[in-house]
């Protein structure tokens, strides 16, 4: 069992339930631990949090975590899952949030020129959504378009600018609103990143990215004053309040991992373990990790 992810992680469908959990820290953490599953059941559970979900952070786990279970199937089982997905939304998205999961599955399959219409498309409904921009930001630096990535940085950081005003002032609980900022603060970094990596880069309009990069140091400055001072509102009202960037689970995650690979090391020299071979097997073919099913490969057990 100590060898298996089983062990270091909650079921998924008790994962799949707290997608529906009232602090969005526990949705997004739910996002997360779902991306540590090779399995095709977690693909709608993330993709539908990524299309509804209100929560900026709880979009942006969903979708790393969508990618990495993608990247842990078999490569033509996750061909499969992806392309009867786009068939069906490309005969049936219409609305905002359709064509946003249609662009995404895109992305993450690797169809960098679809996604980016698809993406548009949605960009020109969804104005200003945090998760279209940060994939236009990320679809332009891999095309070395610099100036481009910039702009969409500057229309991130301007989305951050306006969540921290919306919070100025807290009415009713604190919690949804630090979430929210929490949310904020980290996009206003990648936003901050970006334009830092532009300005590094030939450029016929260095004035402009200059201007770019005083906004963007502008939002992320009040975003995390907001942060700060809606956090202390929390914590009048909850002292064991579990800031933004609580690591519980991707720390549980990672031991697992480590604890994974040191299990099956000890199971790889016991004689009695190498004549059943299974369960090394197993670990090499669908370990979500890539680092535990390199190792479990490599062991004879395992051949």
């Amino acid at each position: 069992r100590q060898a298996l992810p089983d062990y270091y992680r909650r079921a998924l469908d008790e994962l799949t339930q707290a997608l529906d959990a009232p602090d969005a820290l526990d949705r997004w953490q739910a996002a997360e631990e779902l991306g540590a599953f090779a399995s095709v059941r977690a693909i709608d559970p993330l993709l539908r949090a990524i299309r509804a979900s209100r929560s900026t952070l709880v979009r942006q786990r969903s979708l790393t975590s969508l990618e990495r279970v993608l990247k842990a199937l078999p490569r033509e089982v996750a061909e499969y899952e992806v392309a009867t997905r786009v068939e069906t939304l490309t005969q049936t998205a219409s609305d905002a949030q359709l064509v946003l999961s249609l662009a995404v599955l895109l992305d993450l399959s690797g169809q960098l020129e679809r996604a980016a219409k698809e993406y548009q498309r949605a960009h020109e409904i969804l104005v200003g959504d945090p998760l279209v921009l940060a994939r236009w930001i990320s679809i332009r630096r891999e095309r070395g378009q610099y100036y481009a990535m910039a702009v969409a940085a500057r229309q991130l950081a301007l989305w951050a600018e306006g969540t921290a005003n919306d919070a100025r002032d807290v009415v009713g609980p604190a919690l949804p609103r630090l979430r929210e900022l929490c949310g904020a603060v980290e996009l206003a970094r990648v936003a901050v990143d970006a334009i830092a990596l532009a300005q590094t880069k030939p450029s016929e309009f260095p004035e402009d990215l200059e201007a770019f990069r005083v906004k963007a140091q502008t939002a992320l400055k009040l975003a995390e004053a907001r942060l700060r001072d809606v956090e202390l509102v929390a914590l009048a009202a909850d002292k064991d309040l579990r800031g933004c960037w609580d690591r519980s689970v991707a720390e549980r995650l990672e031991d697992g991992v480590q604890r994974r690979l040191a299990r099956l090391n000890e199971l790889a020299k016991d004689p009695k373990v190498q004549k059943d071979w299974p369960a090394l097997r197993r670990a090499a073919l669908k370990d979500p990790s890539p680092t535990v099913r390199a190792a479990a490969a490599a062991l004879p057990a395992s051949q």
